[in-house]
């Protein structure tokens, strides 16, 4: 993940909608940390089965602390994609 130019000056947290090709609703929050480059480390985290997103919050945190870029998603059917 490359941050554009726009993006790294306009830090903080993000949601975007992804729609899939049968029409599924799914939300990733995206955490830009400030003055995020190229070099910034990203990190995208997986739920285990049967769990939303909000499980990774203290490690989001965490890596929110050591200047990561983080991206957490829920699966179909978990947290906001009913």
């Amino acid at each position: 993940f490359y941050p554009s130019a726009k993006l790294a000056t306009s830090y903080g947290n993000f949601t975007k909608k992804i729609i899939t090709p049968d029409q599924v609703h799914l939300t990733a929050d995206i955490h830009i940390t400030q003055g995020a480059t190229s070099d910034t480390p990203t990190i995208l985290l997986f739920n285990p089965l049967g769990a939303n997103n909000s499980i990774h919050y203290g490690l989001k945190t965490r890596l929110i602390e050591r200047n990561c870029n983080v991206i957490t998603f829920d699966y179909r059917g978990l947290g906001s994609t009913w």
